[in-house]
């Protein structure tokens, strides 16, 4: 169960692979493009700021100024891809 800690070490690593890197893609499920569409589209060229944890809420704030909140519920993870495995 993803709990403070973990959603921590998830920010960390966030922050020390990503932090300030440019967003080539943003691929979401079905249910959320539909609703979020547009606005996952104007994260492309945009940079992460930083993220944070917030007990189970992951806050990723972009150069944008558009705000990411992620809720880990109980499976919390993220899964990493090097840029060839695309």
């Amino acid at each position: 169960m993803a709990e403070g800690p973990e959603v921590r070490r998830i920010a960390d690593q966030l922050n020390q692979e990503l932090r300030a890197r440019l967003i080539r893609r943003v691929e979401a499920p079905s249910r959320m493009r539909r609703h979020l569409g547009p606005r996952l589209k104007r994260l492309r060229g945009a940079r992460i700021r930083r993220a944070t944890a917030r007990g189970k809420l992951l806050w990723l704030e972009f150069s944008t100024g558009d705000i990411l909140l992620h809720h880990m519920r109980v499976w919390g993870h993220w899964t990493f891809s090097p840029p060839d495995r695309r």
